[in-house]
């Protein structure tokens, strides 16, 4: 039967704990992390995982991704934009003009830059993705920021000093203005159309408005630069941390930035679990890269028994169920990717057939694998499995066991 912790005993407690020790520690955490509850993709529970940094860069406003994956990074002093592919090498470098502050990729595929041209003042240009410029879309004292609603028929661009919103057609055509002051930064919009906008030096509130400039709401966010995810989170960066909020501000996870100093801007990379942050202080400063953690699936060790009981010298299988339920499909489980055992790494599936196993008209996948390749020892009380989607998500979930004829 599933059992809601996914940890190992050595990965939760540490490889200096020994496994006949295990039980006792692990049975009385068991209370706790069976109240929990997983959350899918970039989750309130999945913290996100900090994998590298690079620069320096000489003030950094605004990052943004395109949608194969390819980061652009302004650089406000060298007045340079810089793209970098997914894997993270170096693609080109341009000179937008002086000064780029915040950019975003437009629903054109062309990257939307607020940036000085020729000494004569603020315009939002765009340029293909190789760095050629396109064309002005509009130029005005102090643009600040850019985005566009979830049609791409709008956009919504941030004056800053003025403490405005002007909200512009895609053909060009002004068709709203409103108040934002003191000094609006940040900007974003929503799935439903929603738009929230930072104010700047993180001063607060965080405003919400609808597509209209109706103010809905206010909160006190600090923040720079926003981002909103699919599913409806709101993520800042501000001084050393990353912040996960709901679309009506409540908190749900924050994470320090070890030696970052300056935190402001913020984009993800959904399709590719990343998310980028970068600093912005005028020297030295960073682009820091994250991944989301595993989503947490449902598995049941041996289905339909209690205890889940292993015999770790036995020459035969150990059936594993990954089971389908409202937030996950297992029929998009990548198979050749799972690996289950004592830490989830272990055995690869030596068998696998689809299968209603709940009887609830979804179909599940139950999967084999040889006891004595787990590597299940006498004492454990848990085993996890590991494994991705077809898409590439990582996935990782656990069951309890009882392991038997171990004297």
């Amino acid at each position: 039967m599933p059992y809601a912790h996914y940890e190992t005993c050595e990965s939760t407690l540490g490889r200096g704990v020994k496994r006949s020790h295990c039980p006792k520690i692990l049975l009385a955490m068991a209370v706790f992390i069976a109240s929990t509850s997983s959350r899918q993709a970039w989750g309130a529970d999945s913290p996100i995982v900090f994998e590298r940094s690079f620069g320096p860069f000489s003030g950094v406003r605004g990052l943004a991704v395109d949608a194969t994956g390819n980061l652009y990074v302004p650089d406000v002093l060298q007045s340079t934009i810089s793209k970098f592919g997914p894997d993270g090498a170096l693609v080109t470098t341009w000179v937008p003009g002086q000064s780029p502050y915040f950019l975003a990729v437009g629903p054109d595929s062309a990257i939307w830059v607020a940036v000085i041209q020729n000494g004569l003042g603020w315009s939002l240009a765009r340029f293909a993705p190789q760095g050629d410029f396109l064309s002005t879309f509009a130029s005005f004292d102090n643009i600040h920021n850019v985005a566009f609603d979830p049609t791409g028929n709008y956009v919504y661009i941030v004056n800053h000093y003025f403490g405005r919103i002007h909200k512009f057609r895609i053909d060009g055509t002004q068709i709203a203005s409103w108040d934002a002051s003191p000094f609006p930064v940040g900007i974003a919009v929503d799935r439903g159309g929603r738009v929230y906008v930072s104010l700047d030096r993180g001063s607060g509130p965080l405003k919400v408005f609808n597509p209209d400039g109706v103010l809905l709401d206010s909160f006190g966010i600090s923040a720079g630069q926003l981002t909103i995810g699919n599913d409806g989170s709101l993520y800042t960066a501000w001084l050393d941390r990353i912040r996960d909020y709901t679309t009506s501000g409540q908190l749900l996870w924050e994470m320090p930035v070890p030696d970052a100093h300056n935190l402001f801007a913020i984009t993800l990379d959904e399709p590719r679990q990343k998310l980028y942050a970068a600093e912005y202080s005028g020297a030295d400063d960073k682009v820091y890269v994250f991944s989301n953690g595993p989503t947490s699936v449902t598995i049941d060790i041996k289905p339909g028994a209690f205890p889940n009981s292993i015999q770790p010298k036995s020459k035969g299988v150990i059936p594993v169920a990954i089971m389908t339920t409202a937030a996950f499909d297992a029929t998009s489980v990548d198979i050749a990717t799972v690996r289950f055992g004592a830490t989830g790494t272990e055995a690869a599936p030596v068998q696998s057939s689809p299968t209603d196993l709940d009887g609830d008209g979804k179909t599940d996948l139950i999967l084999h694998f040889a006891t004595e390749s787990t590597g299940i020892g006498c004492g454990c009380i848990t085993a996890s499995l590991t494994g991705k989607t077809l898409g590439g998500q990582k996935l990782r979930g656990a069951d309890s066991v009882s392991t038997v004829g171990c004297k």
